[in-house]
């Protein structure tokens, strides 16, 4: 999974892309550990496929900051993350963001 960063006085912008599996979020998690704000937006737009695996990855990471103080917003998600979110109702957990 390609991840770009991009850091701003803001915290951290993370853009994802392909697809997202179980091992591919330790540098995330590590890179939004780091952010001096601890506020992070996750862009999922370009993300095609996420197993559980990924998708439980997503929910420790996001719980993972919450518990240090920090925030964690998802971006525009594709539309089969967005169904998949649905499904689960996961949207109503997450902080989701129609665009950054």
């Amino acid at each position: 999974m390609p991840i770009e960063l991009t850091h701003d006085s803001g915290g951290i912008l993370a853009t994802l892309s392909g697809e997202l599996e179980k091992g591919d979020w330790l540098a995330l998690s590590e890179a939004i550990g780091a952010a001096s704000s601890g506020a992070a937006s996750i862009d999922l737009s370009r993300v095609e496929y996420m197993d559980s695996s990924g998708l439980g990855e997503l929910v420790q990471l996001v719980s993972r900051t919450r518990i240090r103080g920090g925030t964690v917003v998802l971006v525009n998600p594709s539309a089969f993350l967005r169904g998949v979110l649905e499904v689960t109702r996961l949207n109503t957990w997450f902080d989701i963001l129609d665009s950054q």
